[in-house]
C-alpha cells in the first residue's frame, strides 16, 4: 500500500511540486516579515522559560518575590575618585528620578532613593538619602561620611571605598525579552548622558543573559548559514555532483522551514535550550536526503533506468529511514517527560522535525532527482568503493581485536567521563577581554560581588524577630555567611534594626546596637521603620530575608555555595527555618537539573531506542549488539569531557542527542543492508562487503559534511557555542569509525529478522495452515521460518531442480504448479504435480543429490531453505525449530510411505 503510494507520487511529480511549492510558501510567509525584511522568529533570554513548570524551589523564589523584592535587577554602576560631590550626586538623583518614571521599571534603588533615618529632638525624619542635595563639598563629605556609616549601604549602593555607587533598577515582570532589552540600551543611554566623565556602565545577570541571547539571534543569521555553506561545500566535494548536492540541501531546507515554521505559529522563541533545534532537525534531514541520492546513483550504475532507479532505490532505503526516522523521533519525545517547558518543547519540535526530514526525504528527493539529469557514468567515491573489499577484509580479519578495541575505548571513556564536571558558566561564554567580564570583575572588585542571593527565615511565631535572641540567630548566620570566601557581604533585618538604634541612640557601642529587649526592637520599628522595612522583614515579622551578594559565577560554584548555607540553616533552632533562593539561585540549579537531566533522558531514549532495535530484529540479543554503535560513540563524548576538562553544561550536553540521531541513522542503514545481502547471498562475509557498499559514500560524505557545518560554529562569539561544534565534529567522527570498523565485526555471523520483512514478506493467506512444513506454527513464526531463506520466482517451463544434480535445500511452493518427473529412455516419467503448500527436494537436504526434475507449470515462487538457514533457525527460535523438523519428518515419512504403497 505504502509502495504502491510512494511509486504513485513519483508517477505524477508536478502534483507533488505543486503541494510543496503550497506548503513551503505559507511556511516562508510564517517564518519571514517580507515588509520589515526580519526573521520573525524571536530569541528570549529570560530565566522563566528555564525553570520547572512546578516545584518548591519555585514557589520559594515566587514567594520571597512577592513578599519582598525580586532580586534580578539590572545594575547601573558609577565609579570615580570623588564620586561625591554636589555636582555628581545631583546628576545621581537626576538618572534616578529619570529611571522611576520609564515605563515598565517597577523601582529604582540608588542612594537617591533609599530610606533615611534622621531623629531629631522633637520628631523623627524619614526620607530619601538624598533628599536635601549637598549645598557645597562640605556637606557632600558629611553625606559620604553618612553613607558610608550605615551598613544598608554599604556594599549595596555604595562601595566600601566611597568610588563607587549602584542603581539597582527592578523591572516589571511581565516585560518580554525584546522590551527587556529596549529598556537596558534606553537605561545605559540615560546613565551615559547623566554621568558625564564618571566611568559609568551597565552590568549584572540579566545583561550576560541578553548579550547571550543577542548573540545567538546573530549566530542564527550568521554562523548558522556559514554551517550550512560548509556541509555544501564539503558534499559538493566528495559527492561531485552540484545537483545531488543541492536537492538534499533544499529539501532539507524545507523540512526546516516547515518546522520553524509550526515552532512559531504554536508561540515559542528560541532560548538557551530550543536554539539547538534548528542545526539537529538540518543534519538529520540532511542525512536522510543524502542516503536517498546515494542510493539512486547505485541503481544507476547497476543499469536501472532513471525513473526506475529512483523507484528501486526509494524500496531499498525507505525502511531503514522509517526504522531510523521513528526511532530518533521516540528518542526526541522521551525529552518531553521533563518538567521544564522548554525541554518539552525541545523534544516536541526536534520529534516534529525529523518526521517532516523523512516525510520530505521519502517523498520530494524522489521526485526531484526526476528533475534532475541522470548520470549514467560510473559514481563519484571510486577510491572508497575500492576500498571496501579491503576494509571489510579488515574488519572480518580483525574482528576480536576490534572488539576489544571498541571494549578498551569504552573503558577507558568511562573512566575519565567519571571526572566530568557539571557547570554552566554563562560569564565564560565571552572572551577574557569582552567589557561584559571587564564590568563583572570592576564590580566583583569594588562592591565584592555581582551576583545575589536570598535567605529567607521564617517561623511560624508572630514579631519572632523582634526578640533579641531570634536577632542574634540571625547576626550568626549573617557573620557566618559573609566568612564564606565566595560571599563578599550581605545585608539583613539585622542590620536594619542596628541602623535604627544607633540612629536614636547615636551614643551607644557598635557592638551593642542590636536592641536588647522586645520592647526596644518595637519602638525602634514603631519610630524609625520606613517603607523599605519590606525588603528584609514581613509585616508581621516572622519572616525576614538577607541579601548577599556573591562573587560566584558558575553554577557550581553557586550551588556547592548553597549547599554549604542550607546545611548551615539546618543548625537554626527548631522555630525558625531557612531557605536559600534567588533569580541566580534558581537558574543555576535549574541549569544544572537540565543538564543531568539530559542525561537521564538520554538514558531513556537509548532504553526505548534497544527496545525498538530488539522488535524491530526480533531479538533481544541483535537489539543489544545493534545498540553498540549507536552507544560507543556518547561513551566516547563524555570520555572525552573528562579528559579535556569541558564541563557538562547546558550546550554541550545536547552534543550527544545530536550524535545519538546521526548514529542511530548510520547503524541501521548498515544492519539492514547487511541483513538483506547476507540473506540474498547466502553469505555472510560478503553481505559485510555490500553492506559497507552501500553505506560507505552515503555515510562518509553526510559525516564529512556535518562535521564542517559543525566547525563553523568556531567563529561564533560564544565559548559554549564553539565547544558545541568542535565536540559534535569529533564525536560524529568517531561515529564514523565506529560505523565502518566495529558494526561490520559485530555483525559478522548474524543473521536476522526484521519487523518490517516479518509483516511484508508475501506468502499468501494463513502460510500456517496451508503450508505442510509450517503446520503447528503461528501466523508470525512461520514469516520469521520463511526468512531465513529466500523467494525465488519462475516462469512456466523453467527447471527449478534437476535430477542429479548437487544441493542440499528444501523446497516449498508458495504459489503455482510444479511437477516432478523423471527421464526414461521411454519418455519423461511424470511423478506427480505438487500445489501451493507442497515441499520438494527434501530428499537432497540429507543425500545431497536430487532425485527428480521439478519444471514450472505456471508462473510459480518458491521459498528455498538450506541446512544453514534451518541451523539459524535452530539457534535462535528453537521451538520454531523443533516444529518445522518435526514436519520435515512427517513429511519425509508420507513420501516413503507413498513410495513404497507404489512398489
Amino acid at each position: 500500500m505504502i509502495s504502491k503510494l510512494l511509486n504513485w507520487l513519483i508517477d505524477h511529480p508536478y502534483v507533488v511540486v505543486f503541494s510543496a511549492a503550497v506548503v513551503t510558501a505559507l511556511a516562508f510567509n510564517e517564518t519571514v516579515d517580507l515588509q520589515n525584511r526580519r526573521i520573525r522568529i524571536s530569541v528570549d533570554s529570560s530565566i522563566e522559560n528555564l525553570l520547572p513548570a512546578e516545584g518548591t524551589a519555585l514557589q520559594v523564589y515566587t514567594d520571597v518575590r512577592d513578599t519582598f523584592v525580586g532580586d534580578d535587577v539590572l545594575i547601573v554602576v558609577w565609579l570615580a575618585d570623588d564620586l561625591f560631590t554636589p555636582a555628581r550626586l545631583a546628576a545621581l538623583k537626576r538618572l534616578t528620578r529619570t529611571l522611576e518614571k520609564m515605563p515598565g521599571i517597577a523601582m529604582v534603588d540608588s542612594l537617591a532613593s533609599a530610606t533615611y533615618v534622621r531623629a531629631e529632638e522633637d520628631f523623627t525624619d524619614i526620607g530619601p538619602f538624598l533628599a536635601t542635595l549637598p549645598a557645597d563639598m562640605d556637606a557632600a563629605r558629611g553625606l559620604k561620611a553618612d553613607a558610608l556609616s550605615n551598613p544598608l549601604y554599604v556594599g549595596t549602593l555604595v562601595s566600601a571605598d566611597g568610588r563607587g555607587a549602584v542603581l539597582a533598577v527592578h523591572f516589571d515582570p511581565d516585560l518580554d525579552t525584546a522590551a527587556l532589552g529596549a529598556k537596558v540600551d534606553a537605561i545605559a543611554q540615560a546613565s551615559q548622558a547623566e554621568a558625564g566623565d564618571i566611568k559609568q556602565f551597565v552590568t549584572g545577570p540579566i545583561v550576560a543573559r541578553l548579550e547571550t541571547g543577542r548573540t545567538l539571534f546573530n549566530d542564527i543569521n550568521i554562523v548558522f548559514p556559514l554551517a550550512i555553506l560548509a556541509t555544501f561545500i564539503v558534499s559538493l566535494i566528495g559527492l561531485r555532483s552540484l545537483p545531488g548536492v543541492l536537492l538534499p540541501l533544499t529539501v532539507n531546507g524545507i523540512s526546516l522551514l516547515i518546522t520553524i515554521a509550526l515552532f512559531i505559529r504554536a508561540g515559542y522563541a528560541l532560548n538557551f535550550v530550543t536554539v539547538i533545534m534548528p542545526p539537529v532537525v538540518f543534519v538529520v534531514g540532511f542525512a536522510y536526503a543524502v542516503h536517498v541520492v546515494a542510493d539512486f546513483e547505485r541503481a544507476l550504475v547497476s543499469g536501472y533506468e532513471k525513473i526506475a532507479a529512483i523507484k528501486h532505490s526509494l524500496g531499498e532505503v525507505f525502511v531503514p529511514l522509517t526504522l531510523t526516522a521513528f526511532t530518533t523521533a521516540v528518542g526526541f519525545i522521551s525529552l518531553m517527560t521533563s518538567n521544564i517547558e522548554t525541554i518539552q518543547v525541545f523534544g516536541m519540535f526536534a520529534a516534529i522535525g525529523t518526521i517532516l526530514s523523512w516525510l520530505c526525504a521519502v517523498v520530494l528527493v524522489p521526485v526531484g532527482l526526476r528533475f534532475l539529469p541522470a548520470r549514467k557514468q560510473r559514481m563519484s567515491g571510486g577510491v572508497l568503493l575500492n576500498f571496501v573489499p579491503r576494509l571489510a577484509k579488515f574488519d572480518l580479519e580483525n574482528r576480536k581485536a576490534i572488539l576489544v578495541a571498541g571494549f578498551v575505548l569504552a573503558g577507558v571513556s568511562v573512566i575519565f567521563a567519571s571526572q566530568i564536571e557539571v557547570s554552566t558558566d554563562y560569564l565564560s561564554n565571552f572572551p577574557e577581554d569582552s567589557e561584559i567580564r571587564k564590568n563583572f570583575a570592576e564590580v566583583g572588585k569594588s562592591f565584592s560581588g555581582a551576583v545575589p542571593l536570598q535567605i529567607l527565615v521564617e517561623s511560624d511565631i508572630p514579631n519572632v524577630f523582634k526578640n533579641p535572641e531570634d536577632l542574634a540567630e540571625l547576626d550568626a548566620l549573617q557573620r557566618w555567611v559573609t566568612n564564606q570566601p565566595e560571599v563578599g557581604g550581605a545585608v539583613s533585618f539585622v542590620d536594619y534594626m542596628r541602623m535604627l538604634h544607633l540612629t536614636f541612640v547615636p551614643d551607644i557601642a557598635p557592638g551593642e546596637a542590636i536592641p536588647g529587649t522586645y520592647n526596644l526592637a518595637d519602638q525602634l520599628l514603631a519610630l524609625g521603620a520606613g517603607d523599605d522595612v519590606e525588603r528584609f522583614a514581613d509585616a508581621r515579622y516572622k519572616r525576614t530575608l538577607m541579601h548577599v551578594r556573591s562573587t560566584a559565577v558558575s553554577s557550581n560554584d553557586l550551588i556547592a555555595l548553597v549547599s554549604r548555607i542550607e546545611q548551615r540553616l539546618s543548625e537554626l533552632p527548631e522555630h525558625l527555618r531557612g531557605k536559600v533562593t534567588g533569580s541566580s539561585v534558581l537558574l543555576a540549579q535549574t541549569m544544572d537539573e537540565i543538564t543531568r537531566g539530559q542525561i537521564v533522558s538520554l538514558s531513556g531514549a537509548l532504553i526505548i531506542i534497544y527496545l525498538i532495535l530488539a522488535t524491530l530484529f526480533g531479538s533481544l540479543r541483535v537489539g543489544a549488539i545493534a545498540l553498540i554503535p549507536n552507544l560507543l560513540p556518547i561513551v566516547a563524548f563524555f570520555g572525552i569531557l573528562g579528559l579535556t576538562g569541558i564541563t557538562l553544561n547546558l550546550a554541550t550536553s545536547l552534543v550527544a542527542t545530536v550524535a545519538l540521531g546521526i548514529a542511530v541513522d548510520d547503524s541501521i542503514h548498515y544492519f539492514s543492508r547487511f541483513n538483506t545481502e547476507s540473506r540474498r547471498l547466502a553469505n555472510e562475509e560478503l553481505g559485510v562487503e555490500r553492506a559497507l557498499a552501500a553505506v560507505i559514500r552515503p555515510v562518509t560524505f553526510t559525516t564529512a559534511a556535518l562535521c564542517a557545518g559543525f566547525l563553523a560554529l568556531v567563529v561564533s562569539d560564544l565559548r559554549n557555542q564553539v565547544e558545541f561544534g568542535v565536540l559534535a565534529a569529533v564525536t560524529l567522527f568517531i561515529a564514523w569509525l565506529v560505523d565502518l570498523t566495529l558494526s561490520p565485526a559485530l555483525s559478522a555471523g548474524l543473521r536476522f529478522v526484521t519487523l518490517w520483512e516479518v509483516l511484508t514478506i508475501d506468502l499468501g493467506s494463513e502460510p500456517h495452515k496451508k503450508i505442510s512444513l509450517f503446520h503447528g506454527l503461528t501466523h508470525r513464526q512461520a514469516r520469521i521460518a520463511a526468512l531465513f531463506g529466500r523467494i525465488e520466482p519462475y516462469a512456466p517451463g523453467d527447471r527449478i531442480l534437476a535430477f542429479g544434480e548437487e544441493g542440499n535445500e528444501i523446497c516449498i511452493l508458495i504459489e503455482g504448479v510444479v511437477v516432478a518427473q523423471v527421464a526414461r529412455p521411454e519418455g519423461n516419467r511424470v511423478l506427480r504435480a505438487l500445489h501451493p503448500g507442497e515441499v520438494f527436494g527434501e530428499v537432497a537436504l540429507f543425500t545431497g543429490k536430487r532425485t527428480a526434475d521439478i519444471d514450472a507449470m505456471t508462473d510459480v515462487r518458491v521459498l528455498w531453505l538450506n541446512q544453514e538457514s534451518l541451523e539459524r533457525i535452530q539457534n535462535r527460535y528453537p521451538r520454531i525449530a523443533a516444529q518445522l523438523f518435526w514436519n520435515l519428518t512427517g513429511t519425509v515419512a508420507v513420501r516413503l510411505a507413498d513410495i513404497t504403497a507404489r512398489i
